[in-house]
């Protein structure tokens, strides 16, 4: 099984002034293992589950660095176009745009809050 970097709880850094928040990188965790990484996610299911998940995070109060995220991504193997995209999915999120898509939301309504909690108790033990 390949190593996430900053799994298990623990923030990531890409560079020292490029932190991502622990329950950011749970919900990228999930991320990358729903993406079928042999397409594009600029369109189509992958386009909507990536965009989801950043939506998700977004109106949880938590920050994007699309650097960061871009950086995480391609450390755990993205193709760079794709990391490329998901930085610019970020970078638009956090401008206030909400990227389009079509079809219906896939998440839960709680997945965030399941982050949280999954994040709380691998630090508690």
């Amino acid at each position: 099984m390949r190593k996430i970097p900053g799994s298990h709880g623990e923030s990531w850094s890409g560079s020292d002034d490029q932190h991502l928040n622990p329950v950011v990188v749970r919900g990228l965790e999930d991320m990358t293992l729903v993406v079928d990484h042999r397409n594009t996610i600029e369109a189509g299911y992958e386009k909507r589950d990536v965009v989801n998940i950043l939506l998700a995070l977004h109106d949880a109060g938590y920050d994007l660095p699309a650097e960061a995220i871009r950086s995480w991504a391609l450390g755990c193997g993205w193709r760079p176009a794709n990391a490329n995209h998901l930085a610019d999915y970020c970078k638009q999120i956090g401008s206030g745009t909400r990227p389009q898509l079509t079809g219906s939301r896939t998440l839960r309504p709680d997945l965030v809050d399941i982050w949280r909690d999954e994040v709380a108790e691998r630090r508690a033990s």
